[in-house]
């Protein structure tokens, strides 16, 4: 689900790095774990304890979309080695606590097994990450843009954006003022271009140094 960073009509929205996966690429999931590097995966999930005696896992999520954890759904787990493992998610329950799922793991069946998933983590290909609609941008989408002013002077790159507080900011680096932080609304950035990679500002970055 996008977060909205502004309260204003015409405003870019932000998603979570780790988001709902479109339909499977046959390509990615059927090939080996070592020929993709770390770039090639989006975390999306940790299983966190275990849950009765049968097998259940506690499973905090780092998506947006809850329907990445349905009966059935394909996931991949990190081994000890660095290498990606396929997995399946069997009987899944919601908890009241937003955020988690109980769920089993075909094939795991007791608790011995599922304690050997204590504290791993869950990972789609990235090649299944949704996209984006009009004006929504992941945030490692912007990091590494090339900052300017409206006239189109270069004044900085995109150092990441912080969008998990109630009023999410682009952080800056400049060479003249450092690192400056930009409200991620509208009324201060004028475009964003995917294509070009250029955030481009409404103002001089200089109305936003403190101080």
């Amino acid at each position: 689900m996008p977060v909205n960073v502004s309260a204003h009509d015409k405003s870019f929205a932000a998603l979570s790095a780790a988001n709902h996966a479109a339909p499977t690429d046959p390509g990615m999931a059927g090939s080996s774990p070592a020929s993709r590097s770390d770039a090639d995966w989006v975390l999306v999930g940790r299983i966190s304890k275990t849950v009765g005696l049968q097998g259940m896992m506690r499973i905090i999520l780092y998506s947006d979309y809850p329907d990445r954890y349905v009966p059935g759904a394909c996931l991949f787990v990190r081994d000890a080695d660095g290498g990606f493992r396929r997995i399946n998610l069997g009987d899944v329950r919601e908890q009241a606590y937003p955020g988690r799922i109980d769920a089993f793991l075909e094939g795991v069946s007791t608790l011995e097994d599922a304690r050997a998933y204590h504290g791993k983590e869950l990972y789609i290909p990235m090649a299944e990450r949704a996209r984006p609609r009009n004006g929504e941008f992941y945030p490692d989408e912007l990091a590494g843009m090339t900052v300017q002013f409206p006239a189109g002077t270069t004044v900085g790159t995109v150092v990441r954006l912080e969008n998990e507080v109630p009023s999410p900011y682009l952080v800056i680096s400049s060479e003249s003022h450092g690192e400056v932080m930009i409200p991620f609304r509208k009324v201060f950035i004028r475009t964003i271009s995917r294509a070009d990679r250029v955030v481009q500002l409404c103002e001089p970055l200089e109305k936003h140094v403190l101080g």
